[in-house]
């Protein structure tokens, strides 16, 4: 499974999977029933009384419909809202208007010009996803949701043995996707140590504490690891 890091408002690093094709291609024709469907609507509601309606309003509707809703709804259109996707920078920030008018621009090779067929080899042969689009702007699309069952696996390999006691009964109320972040955070700082990746562990102490207060006074980096860790198995052992 291929990933990319995006590193949050509030510096935390969350991994994120790159959409494929299934996914991009099914976003696609969600996309295509609502120009569609609005169309005609559009056609059936102003024909009577605009003439040319199927060209004053359907040709810019499906023209500009993607620009502008990625634009609007920030890297989605109603397709890739429906389907968990958004793009984004390879950098992991946020695209900008320039960004979103290359990805535009080169659609009409990827999708109309080829028939999709560009931008399906591209997605599957280029090593983030990327289609002819996506590689001039900087682009990708990546899967908002990550795959929990593959990330709970990751949780249990931190599992020493079976004899582990709980100790922080409170975090079955924590979600399975909550873990998986204070999983991910906690890898990350112990993989690159460095004062971003520390104060987003410190960040996300921060937050968590609140919620279930650690037994012992909790300061230095070294304790908050210990914590976090505990409430990782903790929650392995009461929610298997």
């Amino acid at each position: 499974m291929r990933t990319i890091e995006v590193t949050t408002t509030q510096n935390v690093v969350i991994q994120y999977e790159f959409a494929g094709v299934g996914y991009r291609i099914g976003a696609f024709l969600i996309d295509i029933i609502v120009l569609f469907s609005a169309s005609s609507i559009f056609i059936s509601l102003l024909a009577e009384v605009i003439p040319y309606t199927e060209y004053l309003i359907s040709a810019p509707l499906f023209l500009f419909y993607f620009l502008v809703s990625e634009i609007v709804l920030d890297g989605q259109s109603i397709g890739k809202k429906a389907a968990d996707l958004k793009v984004i920078k390879i950098s992991g920030k946020q695209p900008t208007l320039g960004d979103y008018v290359i990805r535009w621009l080169f659609s009409f090779i990827d999708f109309y010009l080829t028939l999709g067929l560009m931008a399906i080899f591209m997605i599957k042969t280029t090593r983030q996803s990327q289609r002819l689009g996506d590689l001039i702007a900087g682009t990708t699309v990546i899967r908002m949701k990550p795959n929990l069952k593959l990330g709970f696996r990751d949780l249990m390999k931190i599992q020493d043995n079976v004899s582990h006691v709980p100790i922080y009964l409170q975090v079955i109320h924590l979600t399975e996707q909550q873990v998986l972040l204070m999983k991910k955070t906690l890898d990350i700082y112990k993989n690159h140590p460095n004062t971003a990746n520390r104060n987003a562990l410190k960040l996300l102490f921060k937050k968590v504490s609140i919620k279930i207060p650690p037994i012992q006074p909790t300061q230095s980096v070294t304790q908050i690891e210990k914590y976090i860790e505990q409430l990782i198995k903790d929650y392995i052992i009461l929610t298997r």
